[in-house]
């Protein structure tokens, strides 16, 4: 089978700190769908919230699966 680049999806290569992630921004995670506290599969995402305090950090992602 022959493939063009453009068929051919990256790998993340970089690992984000929460201070680096905007709002909007689009990233690659890892997801398990099935077991969310498992390893999974790379998934694009969008990061639609960020709370980040002196003590806590939370995202929240929108996970485009398929």
């Amino acid at each position: 089978m022959e493939l063009t680049s453009r068929h051919i999806r990256p790998r993340a290569r970089h690992k984000l700190s929460v201070a680096e992630l905007e709002i909007g921004s689009r990233v690659m995670v890892n997801y398990n769908y099935d077991e969310p506290r498992c390893r999974g599969y790379w998934y694009d995402a969008t990061v639609t919230a960020k709370h980040v305090t002196r003590t806590a950090k939370q995202l929240t992602v929108t996970v485009y699966i398929g």
